[in-house]
């Protein structure tokens, strides 16, 4: 058990950590000026996961309950931004990756093509 804990206090900390330096990237070849306009939900989600993905990882080293906490709150915060930037937060004609609707049939060369 206490293998999987620093294995999930690993993982939180090298999230936080990638966002982090994601995040300087983006700040250093754009500006701050630029990154502030960037959706809100977005710097939201960015700095949950870099404040609370360190905290939850460092709380999850020293075996502490809180840390369970703090990461599935981390995990939360990802998981509503993921599902609300796929369905909602597209760029304005930008095509679904993928189609619920029945509307395209196998060719016989295995490609994909319309109906009609």
């Amino acid at each position: 058990m206490h293998i999987a804990v620093r294995l999930a206090a690993v993982m939180l900390a090298s999230s936080a950590l990638l966002t982090l330096s994601g995040l300087t990237a983006f700040v250093s070849r754009l500006g701050f000026a630029r990154v502030v306009l960037f959706p809100r939900l977005m710097l939201f989600a960015d700095a949950v996961t870099i404040v609370g993905g360190l905290i939850a990882a460092i709380q999850l080293w020293r075996f502490k309950r809180s840390g369970w906490t703090v990461g599935l709150v981390v995990f939360g915060v990802e998981l509503f931004y993921q599902t609300v930037g796929l369905a909602i937060l597209r760029e304005p004609g930008a095509r679904r990756a993928f189609s619920t609707a029945p509307n395209f049939r196998m060719h016989p060369t295995g490609r994909s093509a319309p109906r009609g």
